[in-house]
């Protein structure tokens, strides 16, 4: 799991778009253009640069590099991270919001809802072991709807 990095509610703001948090993990472990990026995805070239200009500006992207080629200057990005907390979140607010916008076909969104329930049953089972004097009752309630 990658390290968690405290953004700000501006920042927050910008990774509520599926486009965005494609970039951040496209953009993860290697240095990339937004010709590359845009190419990846599978995406114009245009709408990627705009999104990845929204990210570098918001802090969430880092130039790491630029090359000259033929006139023309190449920027090479990278993401700070792709897991994230509000930087007033912590373990002890009695409320936790956590949201993503994800890009799925009907068949991820099936596999997507398998591995949630499956994750809650994971939990149920487990702390249904357990009553340790110091742990405390959470309802989980999940959304997801279609934009």
């Amino acid at each position: 799991m990658s390290n968690v990095v405290k953004i700000t509610a501006q920042q927050q703001k910008l990774i509520t778009s599926a486009i965005r948090i494609q970039i951040l993990h496209t953009l993860i472990d290697k240095p990339m253009t937004a010709k590359q990026v845009a190419e990846k995805l599978g995406k114009s070239n245009g709408s990627i640069h705009y999104h990845m200009q929204l990210l570098y500006e918001g802090d969430l992207l880092k130039l790491v590099d630029t090359k000259n080629i033929r006139g023309t200057t190449e920027k090479y990005f990278l993401a700070i991270g792709t897991n994230f907390t509000s930087e007033n979140e912590t373990d002890h607010i009695p409320e936790i919001h956590i949201s993503s916008n994800l890009q799925l076909s009907l068949a991820e969104r099936r596999e997507f809802l398998d591995d949630l329930k499956q994750l809650l049953l994971k939990w149920e089972k487990k702390t249904a072991k357990q009553a340790d004097d110091d742990s405390a009752s959470y309802f989980i309630r999940t959304k997801i709807e279609e934009e």
